[in-house]
């Protein structure tokens, strides 16, 4: 196998692995969103015209916000990044 083979594969394995870890967060996010976020809200205000949050630091802050104020629960690092990546890929795409 040539060079180039074996590096275009490496890219190939390397990319589904990375795809597959995307899909994996923004199902957790999915979850947890759909679990705690809606008692309070609904998905309408990601995408009104004056949101605030126009960042995806804002929007970190913003669930780690939520998550201590509304939620009140100790979410790990993971979930709230989740929850970040879940409406980043489906709402704001920063």
């Amino acid at each position: 196998m040539s060079i180039f083979k074996t590096i275009l594969l490496t890219i190939i394995f390397s990319t589904s692995i990375l795809l597959a870890e995307n899909e994996e967060l923004v199902l957790i996010g999915q979850d947890l969103h759909d679990a705690k976020c809606t008692k309070c809200h609904t998905t309408t205000v990601y995408s009104r015209l004056d949101h605030k949050v126009n960042s995806l630091e804002l929007l970190t802050k913003r669930v780690n916000g939520c998550v201590k104020n509304a939620v009140r629960e100790d979410w790990t690092d993971k979930q709230k990044q989740s929850v970040v990546h879940y409406l980043n890929e489906s709402f704001y795409e920063f």
